[in-house]
């Protein structure tokens, strides 16, 4: 089924919390006042936003894991794929043509892996251990990375970056997704690294559907569903809980993202003062890959007719703030 998707350049984090637990609370006539999210959240294509951004860590990218190379053969009619027919080397001894996009070997002291000199269709070994191995989506020692802050080691770094994104246009992604694009520029660099995001805001509420970033270009939230953010229309004290699961090499992995509606308040930014922004206040937990810097809790305010202003959160100096946006043909600042 086609998703009629918008694109738009953040990510949203989200925490819960429960005051006054067990003590009657008597809502004020303002906690009843109903927002309506598309409001607060535009996605109209051109729309555009700049944030400064302050990362607590931001990931270096690596390669994970090896390439199957796929078995040799003879490209008879030059098309450049194997056909049925076509001579090959049955590297893997199993009389099948293998490639790139599988991987087989002969577990000779079947101990249900692949161990160095077993036959297997040829691969990359990047980490030079004689062994194919598979993606863990971790960096593993010996694998290719981009050493950004020259320690010698793959790991996270402390970064102040700018985001400048725009909305781009409509269903143009994997499973008729549609592709937020943005780029990271970081401040004082002409460096440029690629984020994608895909929401909808439409009678289902504000939901985000798959994300993309320089670390991997496995999108996790994408073989989910979606996770909903707000209601169509909402009113403080909502809460939206949501929870999933994927199983990946043997293991099961469960993903939780729970989103508040605590109140409102003024905020102001290099962009201008906007009152009456909503705030949400979210956890997240148990997620993996480049979707893992969200676990924590964070807060959002979404400012009306302009979206994104502010976050906080989830690292303790994680943070950003709108410089300036041109969002439905108004101007800030």
């Amino acid at each position: 089924m086609q998703k009629n998707l918008t694109v738009l350049v953040f990510i949203l984090i989200f925490f819960i919390s429960i005051p006054n637990c067990g003590k009657r609370i008597t809502p004020s006539s303002e906690d009843k006042t109903i927002f309506a999210i598309k409001d607060y959240f535009p996605l109209n294509i051109g729309d555009k936003w700049l944030w400064e951004i302050g990362l607590d860590s931001l990931a270096e990218p690596y390669r994970d894991g090896d390439s199957v190379l796929g078995e040799p053969f003879t490209d008879l009619n030059g098309n450049g794929v194997w056909d049925m027919g076509e001579p090959f080397q049955d590297y893997s001894l199993d009389g099948h043509y293998e490639g790139p996009d599988s991987f087989d070997y002969r577990d000779l002291n079947l101990n249900g892996k692949h161990d160095p000199g077993e036959p297997s269709v040829p691969f990359a070994d990047v980490n030079l251990n004689g062994r194919y191995d598979a993606p863990n989506y971790n960096w593993d020692p010996g694998e290719p990375f981009c050493d950004l802050n020259d320690n010698q080691a793959c790991d996270w770094i402390r970064n102040k970056l700018e985001l400048e994104a725009e909305i781009l246009s409509y269903g143009i992604w994997v499973h008729g997704l549609a592709l937020l694009r943005c780029a990271f520029f970081p401040v004082g660099s002409d460096s440029i690294v690629a984020l994608g995001d895909a929401f909808t805001n439409d009678s289902l509420g504000l939901r985000w559907h798959g994300h993309i970033d320089w670390t991997s270009p496995v999108d996790y939230l994408l073989e989910l569903n979606p996770i909903t953010i707000a209601k169509k229309s909402t009113q403080v004290g909502d809460l939206i809980f949501y929870a999933d699961g994927l199983v990946l090499e043997d293991s099961v992995y469960i993903f939780t993202w729970v989103s508040n509606f605590v109140g409102k308040e003024e905020v102001s930014t290099s962009a201008g003062k906007f009152t009456n922004c909503l705030k949400f206040k979210s956890e997240a937990s148990g997620w993996i890959g480049n979707m893992a810097k969200w676990n924590g809790s964070s807060f959002q305010w979404y400012a009306q007719g302009v979206g994104l202003v502010k976050s906080s959160g989830p690292g303790s100096e994680d943070y950003w703030l709108l410089e300036k946006a041109v969002v439905g043909g108004e101007t800030y600042p």
